[in-house]
């Protein structure tokens, strides 16, 4: 791991990496294939409302962090990852038995939501046991190892469920999402001391908008984010339409496309991490961001299933640095106490605009064929479109770099 890392956070990694492993593999052998079990006429049959559905339910969970944050604070976090994941996993078997294709991802939709509500308790576990030095490397080591497991998951369940349906392959995976949890629970964290400074219990909307008013630097920070995530995310419910309706595309190749962006995925890990460990968060997010507006643009030019390796290509290479990113700079804003609090406003933001941004690109996609456009035409304008204005969200993080070279060079007393 080259510099010397203390026991305790050997011992919690070993154990992060073990269960973020087995946690891809569960991931791998459904996750892929839900937007398309949904939509495709084969399956479900959904609607492009199914669809817009199914990926806004996530984001109430993130909408719900903050809450979440207040009442894990004091509390153990590895107990709270822990079951609330094993309810969320749990949910995968009603799903695999629904005919419906809105109950259907209604009740993966409430998976996810659950699954996000135990983003702070796991950002305060990662806070508590990894050395700031090399917290980014240690994250992304582990990420790379839950990404693996997608790769391999993603492969296995591409066949499977051609070959056995969706059905037993959702219901199967449980059992190894399950078994990641059990893994995930042998991690030991202090129970955080008792502040000299009472910590003030409340974190509510006026709070979070008090942090983004008094942090100049998270502000900027969470506004290019805004920017960048809601044309970002309107463009996610529309890549399922585009490869079931225009390329027609099969379980085998969802499998491919996914195991090929997770890979390249895992392999960026460790590099973002050394560079933010190094550069900081800000810059990285610059070139991610620039990455995912290049994946964006593919899907507006190309006519085969294959060509969307390269999409997955961008797409995996920009992920790592959005994450670690966001979790670096809640650490460098925030600080052992506040990091909870503001990873909570960071994805209470992304809550906001998930809740409205997937359902903005069904609508624009309704808009277009409602001109007369055509799905095909409407989608590649559409792409192209949301692909700018993720440029236009790479200029405000730009400024949130400057901003915070400025603020680090500048003496206190200034």
């Amino acid at each position: 791991m080259g510099r010397y890392v203390p026991f305790r956070a050997r011992q919690a990694f070993f154990w992060d990496v073990q269960s973020n492993w087995w946690s891809g593999i569960f991931a791998g052998l459904y996750q892929p294939f839900v937007p398309i079990i949904a939509r495709d006429p084969r399956l479900l049959h959904g609607s492009a409302f199914d669809v817009g559905l199914l990926l806004t339910l996530p984001f109430v969970g993130m909408f719900l962090t903050a809450p979440a944050a207040e009442l894990g604070m004091g509390r153990r976090p590895v107990p709270i990852v822990v079951w609330v994941n094993v309810l969320a996993r749990l949910l995968v078997v009603p799903a695999a038995l629904v005919g419906s294709p809105t109950l259907f991802v209604t009740i993966i939709g409430v998976h996810y939501t659950i699954g996000a509500l135990t983003l702070p308790a796991y950002a305060s576990i990662v806070q508590q046991v990894y050395p700031a030095g090399q917290r980014a490397k240690l994250v992304a080591m582990t990420r790379a190892v839950a990404l693996a497991g997608v790769v391999v998951g993603s492969l296995a369940g591409g066949f499977l469920i051609e070959l056995v349906g969706f059905r037993w392959v959702f219901a199967g995976s449980v059992l190894i999402g399950l078994w990641a949890m059990v893994l995930f629970s042998r991690i030991r964290v202090r129970v955080p001391e008792p502040s000299a400074t009472p910590v003030r219990r409340g974190l509510g909307y006026r709070e979070m908008l008090n942090i983004l008013r008094a942090d100049a630097v998270f502000r900027t920070f969470s506004i290019a984010f805004l920017v960048f995530g809601f044309c970002n995310i309107a463009s996610e419910p529309l890549k399922p339409l585009f490869q079931v309706d225009i390329l027609h595309i099969t379980p085998v190749w969802v499998g491919i496309l996914a195991a090929a962006s997770n890979g390249v995925c895992g392999l960026a890990y460790y590099a973002w991490g050394r560079y933010i460990d190094f550069r900081g968060p800000y810059r990285s997010c610059v070139i991610s961001f620039i990455l995912m507006a290049g994946s964006a643009l593919v899907y507006s030019g190309t006519t085969r299933v294959e060509l969307l390796l390269l999409s997955g290509l961008l797409w995996g290479l920009s992920i790592p640095a959005i994450e670690l990113g966001w979790i670096s700079a809640a650490a460098d804003r925030g600080g052992a106490e506040g990091m909870a609090r503001y990873t909570a406003v960071h994805f209470t933001l992304v809550g906001v605009r998930g809740l409205t941004a997937n359902f903005a690109g069904v609508a624009l996609y309704d808009a277009g064929m409602g001109f007369g456009l055509g799905a095909d035409v409407s989608l590649r304008i559409l792409f192209a479109v949301l692909a700018v204005g993720c440029l236009i969200g790479t200029g405000v993080m730009a400024a949130a770099a400057k901003r915070r070279d400025w603020q680090h060079e500048t003496p206190p007393d200034e």
